[in-house]
C-alpha cells in the first residue's frame, strides 16, 4: 500500500509476483470534492504519482465521472517504461492514447475491469 501525496489510500492490483503495477484506485464521483477540494477532471492527476512509485511499470486509475449519460467508469492507464504499451490494452476495451498513456470508458464493475487490466498487464509482459 502507498500513500500518494493528495492523501488517497492506494492498494496494488495484488498482481503478486507476475507484476509489478503501481496500483488501482475506485474514485467515487464525489469524493474528490469533499476529501481534497477538487473537481472530477482534476483526478487524472493521481495517475501520475502513481506511476512514480518505486517498481511500478504500469498504473491504472479507475474514476467514476458525475454523469447521466455515457459509459459509468473511466480508466486511465499509464506505463512507467517503453517496454510497455497502454494504448494497446485500452485499444481492447475500445478506448486508445499512446504508448506510455492511454485510456478507455466502461460499464463494467470496477472488479471485471481490474481482472481486464490485470490480464492484458500479465500477457503484454511475457511478451516483452
Amino acid at each position: 500500500m502507498a500513500m500518494i501525496p493528495t492523501g488517497w489510500d492506494v492498494s496494488t492490483l495484488g498482481l503478486g509476483d507476475d507484476a509489478a503495477a503501481a496500483g488501482e484506485v475506485d474514485v467515487p464521483a464525489d469524493a474528490l470534492a469533499t476529501e481534497v477540494g477538487a473537481a472530477e477532471p482534476y483526478s487524472e492527476g493521481i495517475i501520475d504519482y502513481l506511476r512514480a512509485v518505486e517498481g511500478a511499470e504500469m498504473a491504472a486509475l479507475i474514476r467514476e465521472p458525475p454523469r447521466r449519460d455515457g459509459p459509468a467508469r473511466r480508466v486511465s492507464l499509464r506505463a512507467s517504461s517503453d517496454k510497455l504499451d497502454v494504448s494497446a490494452i485500452a485499444r481492447k476495451s475500445d478506448g486508445g492514447g499512446h504508448r506510455q498513456a492511454a485510456g478507455f470508458s466502461s460499464d463494467k464493475s470496477v472488479e471485471e475491469i481490474t481482472d481486464f487490466i490485470h490480464r492484458e498487464f500479465v500477457d503484454a509482459a511475457a511478451g516483452a
